[in-house]
């Protein structure tokens, strides 16, 4: 099973990146895909700290609280091999993005 973690704090965004996976899971019925959506990076940050992790993290980097390279860090510290990707129409911390080794920004 492939297991993806969507975070954004823009419901629009967040919606449309779940229409882009359900779209996906249909044209490739041979991989078993799930996603969870969250609206915060504090929650995210909850269920990391639970012990559940991601094979895919699709992350906003624009985010209040806590911006998407402080979840990266968090991410990282407990899972050293998930795929970090940023969406985000933000350029100023594409640099920064690699510290967690970003797989795309």
């Amino acid at each position: 099973m492939l297991s993806i973690a969507i975070c954004d704090d823009d419901s629009f965004e967040s919606v449309l990146i779940t229409t882009y996976i359900r779209e996906y899971r249909k044209k490739r019925t041979n991989i078993d895909i799930s996603y969870q959506s969250f609206d915060s990076p504090q929650k995210l940050c909850e269920c990391l700290d639970s012990g559940i992790t991601f094979d895919i993290y699709l992350l906003d980097i624009i985010m209040p609280g806590m911006d998407g390279l402080e979840v990266g860090s968090k991410i990282r510290s407990v899972d050293k091999n998930g795929v970090i990707i940023y969406l985000t129409s933000s350029r100023e911390y594409a640099l920064d993005a690699y510290k967690v080794y970003a797989f795309q920004y």
